[in-house]
């Protein structure tokens, strides 16, 4: 990759050191979305592994008292990190939640082995540095089946599904988000979430594309962390297709909504996120954190 720099040897070009691949791919990894564009993340890197740890100064305590969609952040951040690492033909091995005593510890990452990245994997990292959540209009092109199949089994890959919602569920989720945004501002809005980089929009038209419900069957915190992972797996699959997401987490923040939606369209399955895909034109390039900002 052009971002690792090769030393040349006597031989041609030698492997890049473990600190530049370790650079290289926290470099990746702060590309991740994360819910409310907080970017809750510090990454430690010694020789060969990575340790990825959530910033408890960056959790929304109001929205977001549990640190659930914290660990869903989290979780984006590492599948986009190991991704990283298989673009330079390196086997990631992954300990999720590997220390009881390190709250804050998400997730150890090494590599020692390699093997070829596979032609799924090259298109995914192509798109790390070109997909964005989106909020603005959408083009009225539907969404092929066949994406939304692969979209679905991505999902899956992660312990997670991804249901598509028919009209009446699209009527619902529209209602939820309408009534969580209501009493987000009728609270004070962003005032009350000085952490929050992006306040609450209006909400969407949930007539106009896909609406999809990302959920896990239980609700722990190794399943939030899952449910990041299969997110940005979703995201990337979507623009290889040029399709972008507009996520909603809002309603979900509070507990009635969520179980409501629960109960009504996931069979009981636990809410993660909402999701509206459509096909897009432009989009501007998000605010992200700079590496040496959140390395340890």
């Amino acid at each position: 990759m052009s971002d690792v720099p090769l030393a040349e040897g006597p031989a041609g070009p030698e492997p890049p050191s473990a600190e530049d691949v370790a650079r290289y791919v926290v470099a990746m990894a702060v590309l991740a979305p994360s819910v409310h564009n907080t970017r809750p993340w510090r990454f430690g890197i010694k020789g060969q592994e990575i340790c990825l740890f959530a910033d408890r100064d960056r959790q929304l305590e109001l929205a977001d008292p549990d640190g659930r969609e914290l660990l869903i952040s989290c979780g984006a951040a590492l599948f986009t990190a190991r991704l990283a690492l298989r673009s330079l033909g390196y086997i990631p091995q992954a300990a999720v939640l590997p220390d009881p005593g390190q709250p804050t510890l998400v997730a150890r990452v090494i590599w020692r082995q390699r093997a070829r990245a596979a032609e799924y994997e090259q298109r995914l990292v192509s798109q790390v540095r070109r997909q964005r959540t989106y909020s603005g209009g959408f083009d009225p092109t539907p969404l092929s089946p066949d994406l939304l199949a692969a979209l679905r089994q991505g999902a899956a890959r992660d312990g997670t599904t991804l249901s598509i919602m028919p009209e009446d569920g699209r009527r619902i989720l529209a209602a939820a988000v309408r009534t969580a945004e209501r009493l987000f501002w009728l609270d004070g809005g962003p005032a009350q979430e000085p952490g929050c980089w992006e306040p609450a929009a209006p909400s969407r038209d949930f007539a106009a594309g896909t609406v999809g419900l990302l959920t896990t069957a239980a609700d722990r915190p190794a399943d939030w962390i899952n449910a990041g992972h299969a997110l940005q797996r979703i995201l990337l699959i979507a623009s290889t297709c040029a399709v972008a997401a507009d996520l909603h987490g809002q309603p979900l923040e509070l507990r009635s909504l969520r179980e409501d939606i629960r109960t009504k369209l996931s069979g009981g399955a636990y809410p993660q996120l909402i999701l509206r895909l459509r096909a897009i034109s432009q989009v501007a390039a998000g605010v992200r954190r700079a590496p040496d900002d959140v390395m340890i």
